[in-house]
């Protein structure tokens, strides 16, 4: 168990980079927002899902036990439509995009939740609880068009993960009834929690609240409720999540129970294709089957999805995925090298002198070092790699003459596994 966290992390919530503590030592808790089921997930959605990954392993690897949360959302407007217009049932939509994210899930080594990953539809009754509580608790109310809505004013933290300017909310009450709404704008009114007065069509239920449905802005809180807890350390999602979500969801849980939901907000930024941002009018939506059915091996998909500072846009060319294709063979060559032990060459004797091994010794216990001070400034993944493959190198030509013993090679194995359970880009013996 860590004495503490020394990952310094950027916190949406207060837009500073600061240290992660978490609220009981040794344990995170952490959610991570899955993905919306009615279609299948392009690469831009598995760059998300893999820096959560890299967080996720991160703080494991500093020993912490991660008590991980994600969800399926597999009822909401978006599925209601395509089921209705596609004729096929809830289950019959979403449960080919479910094994579909198991199976690229499985090749790119992302580390899922242990209990596994519940729907929204599996944690109805949770949702009628917390909006019952909002109720009780004056932020929701009931409405004539029989939905329930979230009134953001009786809640004095609202807005404060995106940064949102209150001053200007309009003095007359104005609804929104949509799970979801589209563009980088905000909905200046009441959020809906429950769309009520639905009929028996296979998208509702009959409940406490009367018969309707969960709203999307509700959904993740339940499943947050039903798996951790009222309190968690860090909430990771998609830039977009700023934007009528995220700050939807701490509302909805610090409404219902009074105290801080969640002190850590992260988010990553967009993945665009050739300079382009994805869009089907483009033609420019990519999958992660469509790129291994190239060549790319899943490794090299991981790591192109990773190399980069996640805050920051990430343009997908061919030219970066074969970049990262020719980084991942140096760095595997250099592993592969020095995972071997190698006898002294250019010497008339095989003996080498103490301070030779000494400094060899010294660039091995580096390693770990190089790694971590990279990765505890935000998760520098671009530039831990970096500095791994040139410290590897400098070290595998310096072994080139000076030799390796078996020990010293036992400490290189021992010392990049350990990291590799991190990246998981590599191949260990």
């Amino acid at each position: 168990m860590p004495e503490q966290s020394s990952l310094y992390i950027y916190n949406t919530l207060n837009g500073r980079k600061e240290l992660f503590v978490p609220r009981t030592q040794g344990t995170v808790k952490l959610f991570t927002c899955g993905p919306s089921v009615y279609r299948e997930q392009h690469v831009g959605n598995y760059r998300t899902f893999l820096f959560e990954d890299i967080l996720q392993r991160y703080l494991e690897y500093q020993g912490f036990d991660v008590e991980r949360g994600m969800n399926f959302t597999d009822i909401e407007d978006k599925a209601v439509e395509e089921s209705r217009s596609t004729g096929r049932t809830l289950s019959e939509l979403t449960q080919p995009v479910i094994d579909s994210f198991f199976e690229s899930a499985k090749l790119l080594e992302l580390s899922l939740p242990k209990p596994g990953i519940p729907r929204a539809t599996e944690v109805v009754q949770e949702a009628v609880s917390l909006v019952q509580r909002l109720l009780d608790r004056g932020h929701a109310y009931r409405h004539t068009d029989g939905n329930i809505y979230y009134d953001p004013l009786s809640y004095p933290g609202f807005g404060e993960v995106f940064g949102l300017d209150m001053s200007n909310w309009p003095e007359k009450r104005v609804r929104f009834a949509k799970d979801t709404y589209e563009g980088r704008r905000w909905n200046r009114g009441d959020f809906v929690l429950w769309h009520g007065d639905l009929p028996d069509d296979g998208f509702s239920w009959d409940t406490e609240l009367g018969r309707g449905r969960p709203a999307w802005n509700v959904q993740d809180p339940a499943i947050i409720l039903s798996s951790l807890g009222s309190e968690i350390d860090i909430h990771c999602g998609g830039i977009d999540n700023v934007y009528r979500h995220h700050d939807y969801n701490r509302a909805v849980m610090e409404g219902a129970f009074g105290t801080e939901f969640c002190p850590y907000w992260v988010h990553g930024e967009h993945l665009i294709v050739d300079g382009k941002k994805m869009s089907k009018s483009r033609g420019n939506v990519m999958y992660p089957s469509q790129l291994l059915k190239r060549g790319y091996s899943p490794q090299t998909l991981r790591l192109g999805l990773t190399y980069c500072y996640y805050r920051e846009q990430l343009n997908l060319t061919e030219e970066h995925l074969q970049n990262t294709a020719q980084l991942l063979s140096r760095l595997q060559k250099s592993v592969d090298a020095l995972i071997q032990p190698r006898p002294v060459t250019n010497r008339t004797t095989a003996h080498r002198p103490e301070w030779e091994v000494q400094r060899t010794d010294r660039m091995i216990e580096e390693i770990p070092g190089v790694f971590r001070v990279n990765m505890d400034n935000d998760l520098g993944v671009k530039s831990a790699v970096d500095d791994l493959t040139r410290l590897l190198e400098h070290l595998d030509r310096r072994a080139a003459v000076s030799g390796l013993s078996t020990s010293q090679c036992a400490r290189v194995r021992r010392h990049v596994r350990e990291l590799n359970e991190v990246l998981r880009v590599l191949r260990i013996e």
